[in-house]
């Protein structure tokens, strides 16, 4: 922003139209203040732009995740190990006192088809496991190879946004700056679905404004390489922007896939230990 001494001379030359217009003759120049516009400069000027604050806190500042309804998500992985392991201790105990009950009822010869049975319902459990973990494990190297791609998308927006020319080269450090700030600990707000959409907010208020630079430079130089690199550089980081988001609150295992497998392990764990009552 500024108002300089060739401003002052198209100001001037549109004041002397409208008098030879006959519209009138003032002194225009006490009408034209840049005290205030000299100021703000000089207050720009001393300020570091390293120690601006983004309007919204970042996600790293998030409270714990939580969801809107109870789900697995919601407890924390020690408490849900501990769990299971009480869960299938106790499953196998009342699986032993039920096959020890019913010792003298079963004869010799009934022994051999339970423990096709106990084999049968292990092999499933096992399949079951598999197939989630499988899963589980597919998902977190799509996050994981998300977030790398998300860490080289914003080093190449921001070293690429130095090769406009001012004032766009410095802002748009910034906004990658003021980005990278409010995204940081994203990963804390997957489960928060009103915090995530506050982060949400933030980016896209960012990344909206860097593309109105892009915007700009667009009308000034539209075909040179400089544009274009600079261009795709923000394309990629919007789009990695919305792979995390879409890959770490969206594409997760379904909660009746987890109380499956805790189904499939009490089921397993009672014919053990009924195998063993017996």
């Amino acid at each position: 922003m500024g108002f300089e001494e060739e401003d002052l001379a198209t100001l001037e030359r549109g004041v002397a139209w409208e008098r030879s217009a006959g519209n009138g003759s003032f002194d225009w120049r006490r009408f034209v203040d840049r005290d205030p516009l000299a100021r703000a400069r000089e207050r720009i000027a001393t300020a570091a732009p390293e120690d601006l604050q983004v309007i919204l806190p970042s996600a790293s500042e998030a409270p714990p995740a939580r969801t809107a309804g109870p789900g697995i998500d919601t407890i924390p992985l020690g408490v849900l190990f501990a769990s299971m392991v009480l869960i299938a201790l106790l499953a196998m105990e009342i699986g032993f006192r039920l096959g020890k009950s019913r010792r003298e009822d079963l004869a010799a010869e009934s022994i051999a088809p339970i423990a096709t049975v106990v084999g049968a319902v292990l092999t499933l459990l096992a399949f079951v496991i598999a197939l989630t973990f499988s899963s589980a494990s597919h998902r977190f190297d799509a996050r994981k190879q998300a977030l790398l791609d998300d860490v080289n998308n914003i080093e190449k927006t921001y070293l690429r946004a130095g090769l406009p020319p001012e004032p766009h080269r410095t802002t748009v450090q910034n906004l990658v700056r003021d980005d990278v700030q409010a995204r940081a600990g994203m990963a804390h707000a997957y489960g928060d679905p009103e915090w995530l959409q506050m982060v949400q907010r933030r980016a896209e208020a960012l990344q909206d404004s860097m593309w109105d630079h892009a915007g700009a430079l667009a009308e000034m130089d539209a075909y040179g390489r400089s544009f274009t690199l600079f261009v795709a550089a923000i394309n990629d980081l919007v789009a990695s922007h919305n792979t995390r988001v879409v890959l770490g609150a969206e594409y997760r295992i379904p909660g009746f896939v987890w109380w499956s497998l805790i189904a499939a392990s009490v089921v397993a764990m009672l014919a053990v230990g009924f195998q063993f009552g017996v």
